[in-house]
């Protein structure tokens, strides 16, 4: 676990560093800029974006969050504010820092670009009432705001940031990086806290609920004991929202005491690369379910039985990337938590 005395991730995430005072105005003047030398505005904002990092993000999985929300904005045009908190800053005139990054990208058919930026904030953890002030003048007026949790406890969000997000349309968090505590902070009553954990699991959803609906409902649940979901520990949070997604599907609530089907979660070794996510259907009588995917490999294997035979199936499968995912859980299906 990184250090958070030491933090780093302001320093190693790419980015010009400015003034806190000058980021508005050098913004204005680089799209100013660029909007005379190519004839066109390749910048038409859609959203505020919000990537909120906490004391224990390591650098890596830092830029593994911001590569995502510049992808993301590269399909949606955002304003992207990074919030980098640290104990004690370093070498800073006052009680923050900032960064400016911005890249214009071409798109497919090399006639079309997109500009993205990335406003960075490097805050000491005490004086969140400065951050909430400076993030309300860093957003772009009359445009939906997303925030996105990345590692943030929810003790500190309860106690410092749920009045902020009163300002917020959806709250992103992501169950296989989160603490349980989270799910039950009381986010505000207009704020949908959605989770990209589940959004991930999208084409596993699809690609299974298609292959079941070739058998009627009354020959997958005739005997069904159990449906357990196994996971290396990277994949929890797809673990958890596959299960509920099953139990949803065949209308079975694991509250009622007359189920007798029961819902299990079990966490393999770490190797994802062979095994990240494996779904088995146990029954009282000889029909199975058995559906094996690992991290990279692009399919999920599936052996099964429901009455007629043996017979098995190659899905081509994988969870969504993160910057899908993302878009995902803000604009399609992600269902709140």
């Amino acid at each position: 676990m990184p250090n958070p005395m030491t933090n780093t991730i302001f320093t190693n995430l790419p980015g010009v560093e400015l003034t806190v005072k000058d980021v508005a105005s050098e913004l204005a003047h680089m799209w100013s800029e660029i909007a005379e030398s190519e004839g066109s505005e390749f910048r038409a904002s859609q959203l505020n974006l919000i990537l909120h990092f906490g004391l224990n993000v390591s650098d890596s999985e830092a830029q593994r969050h911001f590569d995502a929300a510049i992808a993301f904005a590269q399909r949606y045009p955002s304003r992207i504010i990074v919030l980098c908190p640290t104990h004690k800053l370093t070498g800073a005139d006052g009680m923050v820092r900032s960064k400016l990054f911005s890249q214009c990208y071409l798109g497919p058919s090399l006639r079309e670009a997109c500009c993205c930026e990335a406003l960075i904030l490097n805050y000491e953890a005490a004086d969140f009432a400065y951050l909430v002030n400076q993030v309300s003048v860093w957003l772009e007026g009359d445009l939906p705001t997303y925030h996105w949790f990345c590692q943030v406890p929810a003790k500190r969000i309860k106690e410092h940031y749920l009045d902020f997000l009163r300002l917020v349309q959806k709250v992103v968090i992501n169950r296989s990086l989160e603490d349980s505590d989270l799910l039950m902070v009381p986010w505000p009553e207009h704020c949908r806290c959605v989770d990209l954990a589940n959004a991930r699991t999208l084409p596993i959803r699809q690609a299974l609920g298609q292959f079941l609906s070739r058998f009627p409902i009354s020959d997958l649940s005739q005997g069904l004991v159990n449906i357990r979901v196994s996971h290396c520990p990277a994949f929890n949070g797809e673990a958890m929202a596959l299960l509920d997604w099953q139990r949803q599907c065949l209308g079975m609530d694991s509250s009622e005491s007359s189920n007798s089907c029961q819902f299990t979660l079990l966490e393999i070794p770490d190797n994802c690369s062979e095994v990240a996510l494996r779904i088995d259907w146990l029954y009282d009588n000889k029909h199975f379910l058995v559906m094996a995917m690992g991290e990279n490999n692009g399919t999920a294997c599936l052996a099964y039985d429901f009455g007629a035979g043996k017979d098995h199936a190659t899905l081509q499968v994988a969870c969504l990337p993160l910057d899908r995912a993302l878009s995902e859980a803000l604009f399609f299906s992600g269902a709140a938590i």
